[in-house]
């Protein structure tokens, strides 16, 4: 089971890369799927695609390298690279040419056979610090 299902998650990325959200909805996500990022709600498919095509306007050739999986039971975590160009505005940020890299690490739960939850920890601080984003505003 192990093998299938870190099979299920490496396609799961494989397919939200190349914008294939019809074949994660008939085939690999369960209807009651959800996505955490921690100190955002969660959202569902629909949800994830939206943020991922406004991701995507601005880093169109954003590609997920997957490091390390470790499966157990109904349980994945994947360590991941995310690469990409900042061609596209982004937070405010016009383009920068850019190309930034930075890492995740996603906790998957799968039930037969479709993946239910997804929760997301990416390194946020290290995309604004090479897009050269102030995260924190000045006090004045």
């Amino acid at each position: 089971m192990s093998g299938r299902n870190k099979d299920l998650v490496r396609r799961f990325i494989h397919e939200e890369d190349h914008g294939n959200w019809d074949v994660l909805r008939r085939e690999i996500v369960s209807p009651k799927y959800m996505t955490h990022f921690p100190g955002a709600p969660p959202v569902d498919l629909d949800g994830q695609e939206r943020n991922n095509r406004a991701f995507l306007k601005a880093f169109p050739d954003l590609e997920h390298i997957i490091l390390h999986t470790i499966a157990e039971g109904n349980k994945v975590i994947d360590i991941t690279t995310v690469r990409a160009t900042h061609t596209g505005e982004f937070q405010g940020k016009t383009p920068t040419g850019k190309t930034i890299e930075l890492w995740a690490i996603h906790f998957w739960e799968i039930e037969n056979d479709r993946i239910v939850n997804q929760t997301v920890y990416a390194d946020t601080a290290a995309l604004v610090r090479q897009l050269g984003i102030n995260p924190i505003p000045q006090q004045r």
